[in-house]
């Protein structure tokens, strides 16, 4: 039999962990959009914001908040709608920013998953293909990178512009602050990484995939401008003091030629043909194949642009675990032991292309 006070410690536990699940500084924040100076979710965190967002998921009057005990201004709650945080309908408010709970994010995440077995059985063979070509150039360690950040986190979303699939981020008189898709989620991912690119006259692009969990993801080992502006010109490292720095994590051998990844995103060649089958099938399911309607109704999604972009970002590492449960792919070093990284395995998360 549980004891009365087992019970009411049960039940402060409980309550402790809906609280804090109503916490701005406890959701995963994200942000595929064109800013003005500041970022939304500096105004989102002003005041109370965040809890009349939360408040207004489901439309309110004023009155409802008013019940709720939920203090407010009526300039304040103009500001939030100036600002595309929340819209008027009727006489009632309504958030049309994304927030998802726990309990909507794992539900969410349940659906991602089933999307991305089904992509994973498309391409695999394209994959197996474009594994096995890297391997055979030396660069089966940069597998995970090339495959995340030059395929899902380029190709894809190259596509998804080119075909106006995503919704339009322009800052005018009416969106002043920001345009494009914010959303938030609790609880943040176990793993996540992303993409750093920097450029030379866009013609050019260093990219290094990154994660918060490893320091040597986001080291600024050089001065870029110089690195790219010298292979546009040599296709290789001519300056000393650049190819003396970046020998010493194993870019380029002692004579400056690169000894990562560097291929042209135009060529016919196998490389690119295996990117943009792949690329392709990802691009070609979702847009034609999931059901949008249903998935924006129930997690108070406004477009079907703002829900690929949200789901997309939970697919792609969807598709990461499952390759590595199959044992088709593995984690670089800097990700999978990143208090054991050396210096060289930088390389294997680097890599560099002419447009």
């Amino acid at each position: 039999m549980i004891k009365k006070s087992s019970i009411i410690l049960l039940l402060v536990l409980f309550c402790n962990l809906i609280y804090s699940q109503k916490e701005m500084k406890d959701y995963n924040y994200n942000c595929y959009c064109y800013l003005m100076g500041t970022n939304p979710s500096d105004i989102i965190e002003l005041g109370n914001n965040w809890e009349i967002l939360v408040a207004l998921k489901v439309s309110k009057s004023l009155q409802d908040l008013n019940k709720m005990g939920i203090r407010y201004t009526q300039k304040q709650i103009d500001v939030l709608q100036t600002l595309n945080f929340i819209e008027k309908q009727s006489e009632k408010y309504k958030t049309i920013i994304t927030i998802l709970n726990a309990e909507e994010t794992n539900d969410l995440r349940k659906t991602t998953k089933e999307i991305a077995k089904k992509i994973v059985s498309l391409i695999n063979n394209d994959y197996l293909l474009f594994s096995k070509y890297l391997k055979d150039k030396g660069f089966e360690n940069n597998t995970y990178t090339l495959f995340f950040s030059y395929i899902m986190d380029n190709i894809v979303w190259r596509k998804f512009e080119a075909e106006h699939i995503l919704p339009e981020n322009d800052i005018t008189v009416e969106k002043p602050l920001w345009d494009g898709t914010i959303w938030f989620k609790y609880p943040e991912r176990q793993f996540a990484c992303g993409t750093n690119s920097k450029n030379f006259e866009k013609t050019i692009v260093a990219s290094t995939n990154w994660s918060d969990i490893s320091e040597l993801s986001k080291k600024d080992i050089v001065d870029f401008d110089i690195v790219l502006k010298d292979l546009k010109t040599n296709h290789r490292i001519t300056d000393t003091i650049i190819k003396k720095s970046l020998c010493q994590y194993e870019i380029c051998d002692e004579k400056g030629n690169l000894k990562v990844p560097f291929f042209k995103k135009d060529n016919t060649d196998n490389f690119n043909i295996y990117c943009n089958d792949i690329a392709t099938k990802i691009f070609k399911y979702l847009v034609k194949e999931v059901d949008f309607t249903t998935i924006n109704k129930k997690y108070n999604i406004k477009s079907k642009g703002d829900a690929i972009i949200i789901i997309y970002h939970d697919i792609m590492y969807d598709i990461l675990d499952i390759l590595e449960e199959n044992g088709l792919i593995k984690k670089p070093n800097a990700f999978s032991h990143p208090d054991k990284t050396k210096l060289t395995d930088l390389k294997d998360i680097f890599f560099i292309y002419e447009k």
